[in-house]
C-alpha cells in the first residue's frame, strides 16, 4: 500500500498533476503526519522516486517505535492498485515503472511545469474548442 500511494504520486507528478487526494491511504497509514511528510517530500521532488520515500517512511516509522504494517521487502513491492496517469498502467516490483511516451505525446519527465501546464491548455482547447 505505501509503495502504490507513494508510486501513484511521483507518476501523477511526472505527468503534470498539481494536486492528489489521499485520504484512506493517509487515514489507513501506521502514522498519518509522517506518511503526509514523506507524500510533501515526493512531491516537492525532495525525494527522487518512491522506493526511496518507502525506505525513508520505514525508518521514520522505527525512529517513531512504530511497527510497520508490512515488512519492507513487501512494501516496496505494489500490490496491484495501479494508476494510469502514462497510459501504461502496472506498477514494478521496483516502484519504478517508466513507460515510453506514446505516439505523439511529449516527453513530460523532461518538461517544465510551465511546459506541461502550456501542453495541457492546448490539449483542452483541443478537445473542447
Amino acid at each position: 500500500m505505501t509503495n502504490n500511494a507513494f508510486y501513484q504520486l511521483w507518476e501523477a507528478k511526472k505527468y503534470g498533476a498539481r494536486a492528489a487526494l489521499y485520504g484512506r491511504m493517509i487515514n489507513n497509514s501506521e502514522h498519518q503526519l509522517t506518511f503526509i511528510q514523506h507524500l510533501r517530500w515526493l512531491a516537492d521532488g525532495e525525494m527522487n522516486n518512491p522506493a526511496e520515500a518507502v525506505r525513508s517512511y520505514h525508518s521514520a516509522l522505527e525512529k517513531l517505535q512504530i511497527q510497520p504494517y508490512r515488512k519492507l521487502e513487501d512494501d516496496l513491492t505494489a500490490t496491484g492498485r495501479d494508476s494510469a496517469y502514462s497510459g501504461a498502467g502496472g506498477g514494478s516490483k521496483s516502484g519504478v515503472a517508466i513507460a515510453p511516451p506514446r505516439s505523439g505525446e511529449p516527453d513530460f519527465a523532461s518538461m517544465s511545469a510551465g511546459e506541461k501546464v502550456q501542453w495541457n491548455l492546448s490539449r483542452w482547447r483541443r478537445v473542447f474548442g
